[in-house]
C-alpha cells in the first residue's frame, strides 16, 4: 500500500477481476429485460385505466375512454433483386490466369 494518495478499493488485481465477473453475471439478461420492460408497459397501462376511472367518478369527464395510443405504422417491405451483371466482380487478393 502506498504511504500517499488514494485509498485502494481492491488489494489486488485478481480482487478486481473477481469483482468484475460477479458484476458481469449479476446484470439482467436479455430475459429478464424484456420481461422488466413489459411489466412496465402493464403497469402503466393499469395505471392510465384507474386514473382515468377517477377522473369520470369525479365528473371531470363526461366522454368515453381515450383510444389506445396509436402505433407507428409498420413499413412495407419488398424484395431487392439484383441485377447479376452490375454486380462488382469479387477480390478476394488471389490473382487468377486470363485466359
Amino acid at each position: 500500500m502506498k504511504p500517499t494518495g488514494r485509498r485502494a478499493v481492491y488489494c489486488s488485481a485478481s480482487c478486481r477481476q473477481a469483482a468484475y465477473v460477479m458484476r458481469k453475471y449479476r446484470r439482467p439478461g436479455a430475459v429478464e429485460a424484456l420481461a422488466a420492460d413489459l411489466a412496465h408497459v402493464r403497469v402503466r397501462e393499469w395505471l392510465r385505466q384507474e386514473i382515468w376511472n377517477l377522473l369520470r367518478q369525479a365528473g371531470l369527464v363526461a366522454a368515453p375512454e381515450p383510444p389506445v395510443l396509436p402505433r407507428r405504422p409498420k413499413p412495407a417491405l419488398r424484395i431487392v433483386v439484383s441485377d447479376p451483371g452490375s454486380m462488382p466482380k469479387e477480390s478476394n487478393g488471389i490473382e487468377t490466369e486470363k485466359q
